[in-house]
C-alpha cells in the first residue's frame, strides 16, 4: 500500500528534525568527550574511535595549554569577551609565535570550544556552558595532567 503525499512530507520533515537533533547531539557529545579527555600535556584521545592522538598545543605556558587557561579564566571570571581573555592570558605569560596573534588564536579557540558546546556566547561575552556536569568536566581537564 503507498504512502499518501501528504504522509511523506510529514515522514521527512520528521527524520530531518530527528537528524538535525542527533546532529546537535553528536556536537555535544564531542565537545564533552574533548573536555574529558583533555590533558594539560596537548594530548587528549580521538573523538571518532577512542584511539589516543597527539594534538599539538596552540600555545603553552609552562605546561598549560592555551585550552585550559581560557577554561581556568572564564571559570574565574564567569563571562569574558576576547579582549579580556587575552588580556588575563598576556597578564599570565603566555606568547605565541607566527604570524598568528595570541588575541587571533583566543578567539579561535573560544570559537571552537564554542561549537563544541564547551562554551556559550551571548553579546560577544563567553562563558561556560551551564551543564553542572559539563562545568565540573571542563574543570577537571583544565586541572588534570
Amino acid at each position: 500500500m503507498p504512502l499518501s503525499d501528504a504522509v511523506v512530507r510529514e515522514l521527512r520533515a520528521e527524520l530531518d528534525r530527528l537528524e538535525q537533533s542527533k546532529a546537535e547531539l553528536d556536537a555535544r557529545i564531542s565537545g564533552i568527550r574533548i573536555v574529558l579527555n583533555g590533558s594539560l600535556n596537548g594530548h587528549r584521545a580521538a573523538a571518532t574511535n577512542g584511539t589516543a592522538a597527539p594534538v599539538m598545543p596552540i600555545a603553552k605556558k609552562n605546561g598549560v595549554t592555551l585550552r585550559s587557561a581560557i577554561l581556568d579564566i572564564l571559570r574565574e571570571t564567569r563571562v569574558a569577551d576576547v579582549a579580556e581573555v587575552t588580556r588575563r592570558l598576556n597578564e599570565h605569560g603566555f606568547t605565541v609565535g607566527g604570524a598568528t596573534s595570541l588575541r587571533e588564536r583566543t578567539s579561535h579557540e573560544l570559537r571552537r570550544l564554542r561549537t563544541r558546546g564547551i562554551v556559550t556566547r551571548r553579546r560577544s561575552k563567553y562563558r561556560l556552558a551551564a551543564g553542572p556536569a559539563l562545568a565540573e568536566a571542563a574543570a577537571d581537564a583544565a586541572h588534570s595532567g
